[in-house]
């Protein structure tokens, strides 16, 4: 049997998509995909994601980021090149959907944002002004959501957009309110959606829509 000891490892160079292959003489027997000689990025409390970690490997970034969507919809989110905001890469959200489909992706992300009062990201429209959902979650039931596309400078735009929403924009899908400095003390994740809107122009003649969105550089902030 061989080994992989630091020697071997250091060899091997830098490599965001490296994979480690298990053989029994010729036979390949096991392969998982490995990140080599890169230091994971330091954690920081009000930063979600700026996307550079994972070096353009959308594989690495799915092992963050979950995806889920509605029966007969469609949903990739690479780790994109194609804009970037704040270093290199960025979130693209490819998705098409049916007209009363939805879809999305979410990052979990426990920490305290009780010192913060605002999100802020970098998002590109698509103009097809779908029910644009950014959520976030706290680990005491609450889901707290805003709709980009009920604002006039996201819904009349497909250019690169500063957002910076004040969590009291945030309201609860259930009722509870909107997002306050005791929720936002219990943050447990976030999400990314979009759901079709069934009498939408952007609805086509098969009964669906299809959109390209990119994100980058989410963060808490206090503005």
């Amino acid at each position: 049997p061989g080994t992989l000891d630091a020697a071997t490892l250091e060899q091997a160079g830098v490599c965001a998509g490296g994979k480690v292959r298990l053989y029994a003489g010729s036979t390949l027997l096991q392969e998982f995909p490995a990140i080599l000689n890169i230091a994971p990025p330091p954690e920081d409390p009000y930063v979600v994601d700026d996307f550079e970690s994972y070096a353009g490997v959308s594989d690495m970034m799915l092992r963050s980021w979950s995806m889920n969507k509605d029966g007969g919809c469609k949903l990739a989110v690479p780790n994109s090149a194609d804009y970037a905001y704040d270093g290199e890469y960025s979130l693209k959200f490819d998705y098409v959907e049916t007209k009363n489909g939805w879809a999305g992706c979410e990052f979990p992300k426990t920490t305290d944002w009780s010192g913060c009062n605002c999100l802020q990201f970098w998002v590109v429209p698509d103009g097809k002004n779908q029910k644009t959902v950014v959520q976030i979650n706290t680990s005491t039931g609450g889901s707290y959501e805003a709709y980009l596309q009920e604002y006039p400078e996201y819904a009349s735009s497909k250019v690169p957009l500063l957002v910076t929403l004040p969590f009291e924009e945030f309201r609860d899908k259930n009722g509870k309110g909107s997002l306050d400095s005791k929720a936002a003390a219990n943050i447990s994740g976030i999400g990314l959606w979009v759901n079709a809107i069934p009498d939408s122009e952007a609805i086509d003649g098969n009964g669906e829509v299809a959109g390209v969105l990119y994100y980058d550089s989410i963060k808490a902030i206090n503005a």
